[in-house]
């Protein structure tokens, strides 16, 4: 009986045992593709600025308190040296403002383009904002910005 079972597998020609199942990967793309990155972020509360860190343009880390409501930063991301883009902001105390208009709870929108359209967005007293890149360039919709 097992001579018979080993005439069989002897027929069926290549045996691929685990891995893949047999069947050839695809290749990762070592091509590098620019991205324009474009990071919104404001504040709806009175008397609160806004502290921000995020991925800079070398794939780094970059933070910054600017004063005011509303904060923008645009670069080039090159895929795949940056794969991936964060993005957090923070509503503080302005020291400058009316101690009562602190009171309230801050709110805070952040919003991450890529390429023209919003890969994610995101409101609340801390905001934070993710998207991972990859090597094909999407067109903006005509709702984009």
């Amino acid at each position: 009986m097992f001579g018979a079972l080993l005439a069989l597998l002897a027929g069926c020609g290549t045996i691929h045992l685990g891995g893949s199942g047999g069947k050839d990967q695809p290749e990762q793309s070592t091509e590098s593709v620019d991205h324009e990155i474009l990071y919104d972020v404001q504040v709806f509360s009175p008397g609160f600025t806004l502290q921000v860190s995020y991925t800079d343009e070398n794939g780094g880390g970059g933070s910054e308190q600017p004063l005011g409501q509303t904060w923008t930063k645009t670069f080039t991301a090159r895929y795949p040296d940056i794969p991936e883009l964060y993005l957090t902001a923070f509503a503080v105390p302005n020291p400058s403002s009316d101690p009562t208009a602190v009171l309230s709870q801050p709110s805070v929108l952040c919003i991450l383009w890529v390429d023209g359209n919003i890969a994610d967005q995101s409101q609340s007293a801390s905001a934070e904002c993710h998207a991972k890149l990859t090597d094909t360039v999407v067109p903006p919709t005509s709702s984009s910005r």
